[in-house]
């Protein structure tokens, strides 16, 4: 075994909560070195502490990774610490909801920035790295609605399919390099404490999945079994879930107004209750 097999390291964005958090801490079980990277120095440092308390080895590098030369700084940061990196996992994600009709070109920007421009940086900051040492693995999380776009989430959809375009370039570019790339597509995803169903997967169970690709690098990996099926539906037949999900919009926008109406009505009695004079009792 070389001796950057049995010192594996990664960089893990989006670690300083959530998915990529997780996914950081299930890496550092299989003894990989994490450099962690995401905005929030405070939750970073806490990720660090909680992984080397467990015997692992992480470094936080605080980032705004909506910048691209401060992403870039990030990449060549962990790669001076820790000499090379073997992988380099993309997490972060910027999550924008709302009628497209009514996204501004900052929402938009925001999007692109973090979910496609951010990766591509540090896939541009590694890539020659593990060139030169004959191999790497590049694991980019994208989403179930790069795959499909569901109403009310066109710039994240967007963004995301950038990416899942962007992976797939990547892989046939990197393929004779050693380079594996693997696109991971998760769908609804609980966080500790939430109500699970078969519709969604717990983030722990989603983090020991991808960090799995360390060890197995795949393809594409959808996660959650309504993101897979979702995914062959639409290829199926897309008129149908065109239809579909244009059902399940109007049903909530009706279900809100009806919410928004009983809240008001609540309201409007509440203001013509009888109020008590002082001294008694209403």
């Amino acid at each position: 075994m070389s001796a950057i097999a049995a010192n594996r390291t990664a960089i893990v964005t989006g670690a300083s909560r959530g998915l990529g958090a997780l996914v950081a801490a299930a890496l550092a079980r299989r003894g990989v070195a994490v450099a962690l990277l995401a905005r929030d120095r405070e939750h970073l440092e806490r990720v660090a502490a909680r992984i080397r308390t467990t015997g692992g080895r992480a470094e936080p590098l605080p980032v705004d990774l909506s910048d691209w030369n401060a992403a870039t700084r990030a990449a060549e940061a962990a790669l001076a610490r820790f000499g090379h990196i073997d992988a380099l996992f993309n997490v972060a994600g910027a999550k924008l909801e709302g009628p497209a009709e009514q996204a501004t070109y900052d929402d938009a920007v925001t999007a692109l920035a973090v979910n496609y421009l951010a990766p591509l940086a540090l896939c541009r900051a590694v890539i020659p790295a593990m060139r030169r040492q004959g191999g790497g693995l590049i694991v980019n999380v994208s989403s179930v609605l790069g795959l499909r776009a569901t109403p009310d989430r066109g710039l994240y959809s967007a963004s995301k399919a950038a990416l899942n375009a962007l992976t797939d370039a990547l892989r046939v570019e990197l393929a004779a390099s050693g380079i594996h790339v693997t696109l991971v597509c998760p769908g609804r995803l609980t966080a500790a404490g939430e109500r699970g169903s078969w519709l969604a997967m717990s983030e722990q169970d989603a983090a020991e999945r991808i960090a799995r690709c360390m060890d197995r690098p795949r393809r594409r990996l959808t996660l959650t079994l309504a993101g897979r099926a979702l995914d062959a539906l639409n290829r199926l037949s897309p008129n149908f879930v065109d239809a579909l999900l244009g059902r399940i919009r109007r049903r909530r926008a009706a279900r809100d107004v009806c919410h928004a109406d009983e809240s008001h009505a609540r309201r409007r009695a509440a203001d013509l209750a009888p109020v008590a004079a002082p001294g008694e009792r209403a």
